[in-house]
């Protein structure tokens, strides 16, 4: 790397966050005795975009007159060879605009850096490797990642004002003010953690797949991905595609769309996984009766709790917290796959005060002890959620954890007393 270019790169004012990214990226490749001539390849992957808006970039950078782009080729064999690159900051930059011919420069319709025609026929994508390399202009309008989206937008009391708080989760589409290339990123990589066959998949074919769509469909692919494995089960199916698969092909499109939310307060609308109205759904049922089918711990259990002591108390909590609250477990287990629950006026309500607590914090810990306390079942897998809202606790410790929860309660029973009038 050059610091050199570096500091150049960093000095530039006024680029889209994107374009400045490619560039940072290119200055990082610069040498500056050998110059700069990284592959497409490389540059795709220190960027994390495709080639199509990588070539976007380049050519807006070249048009700012930031860089020249000059192609090689091997003498011997005409292969053709990486693009060199050249800055505004070195020295032969002005002679080389100067003397560059139209034969010498990229081609304008591929940006590629190959001054060879390009084929302006529909690109027809193999079905091995998804996606065409090949770009047609026409047919591919561009896509900037760096939007303004109304539905991208939160209001100043949602976003409670603090610096560093946590974004509501499992509610991804409402964590910024603008979306960028790296919040598209997270969002990719915890929709496909949470595909069935994410273990085996690749994620850099999943990942193409995945910014080759639009915005709205990102959003609706990551929306409709539970529904699309749970019908595929219902219909028989043992092995689900894999999750780039699944992406190209647009199942969702042809399954039918949910009811919108209905804007009548006294209807149930959707609460997030780990979100405010979900977690206050939640503790209401955690702080209602046990079901009364519990089933009848094995010979072996039963012995250890009828022993009594610490180990068979515990033995005690952890049957009761498998089998006491199945809705709540449920509810678990829908939420590792990224998916909400329906959620009443009183839920929404009760968690508007509830406070992001850190996953593995001392207050996390704290919940954790009350849940274990009350033989309560505890969120054992979050998946990749950093963040989970509680009732406001005023201290990290048992002592405050049991105030806020004590609060709480009284507050859903006064809501359930007025409901019964």
């Amino acid at each position: 790397m050059s610091h050199a270019a570096t500091n150049w790169a960093f000095s530039q004012r006024g680029l889209k966050p994107a374009t400045k990214l490619v560039l940072l990226c290119l200055a990082d490749r610069h040498n500056p005795d050998n110059g700069c001539f990284p592959s497409q390849e490389r540059l795709c992957d220190d960027a994390e975009m495709s080639r199509s808006t990588l070539n976007l970039h380049l050519a807006e950078l070249e048009r700012l007159g930031l860089l020249i782009r000059k192609q090689r080729r091997n003498e011997q064999t005409r292969k053709q060879k990486s693009t060199v690159y050249f800055f505004a900051f070195e020295k032969a930059f002005e002679a080389l605009k100067a003397e560059a011919e139209p034969g010498k420069i990229p081609c304008p319709k591929s940006g590629h850096g190959n001054a060879d025609p390009v084929s302006e026929k529909q690109p027809k994508p193999c079905p091995e490797n998804g996606q065409s390399r090949v770009r047609n202009p026409d047919t591919n309008p561009v896509r900037e990642p760096v939007i303004s989206n109304p539905r991208e937008r939160v209001s100043d009391d949602d976003r409670e004002g603090k610096e560093g708080e946590a974004p509501e989760a499992g509610e991804a589409a409402d964590d910024a003010d603008t979306v960028t290339a790296a919040t598209w990123l997270r969002r990719f990589k915890a929709a496909h953690a949470a595909w069935p066959t994410y273990v085996t998949d690749s994620e850099p074919r999943a990942r193409e797949a995945w910014f080759a769509l639009d915005p709205d469909e990102r959003t609706e692919a990551a929306e409709r991905a539970a529904d699309y494995v749970r019908t595929a089960k219902e219909n028989g199916r043992k092995l689900v595609c894999a999750f780039g698969v699944y992406l190209t092909q647009k199942p969702w499109e042809k399954m039918p769309k949910r009811a919108p939310a209905s804007t009548d307060a006294s209807q149930a609308s959707h609460g997030a996984p780990f979100g405010k109205a979900w977690s206050a759904k939640r503790l209401r049922i955690l702080s209602g009766p046990m079901t009364d089918r519990i089933p009848a711990p094995t010979a072996f259990i039963a012995s250890l709790i009828k022993q009594g002591g610490e180990a068979g108390e515990r033995h005690r909590r952890e049957h009761l917290a498998r089998y006491g609250w199945p809705a709540v477990n449920h509810m678990h287990e829908r939420a590792a796959m990224r998916s909400g629950c329906s959620v009443q006026p009183g839920d929404l309500s009760a968690g508007a005060d509830f406070k992001p607590v850190k996953v593995g914090s001392a207050l996390w810990d704290a919940w954790q002890a009350e849940h274990e306390a009350r033989g309560w079942p505890w969120m054992e897998a979050p998946g990749r959620v950093e963040w989970v809202y509680f009732p406001a606790s005023e201290t990290d410790d048992l002592s405050g954890v049991r105030k806020a929860l004590a609060e709480f309660m009284a507050v859903t029973e006064t809501q359930e007393l007025e409901a019964a009038r």
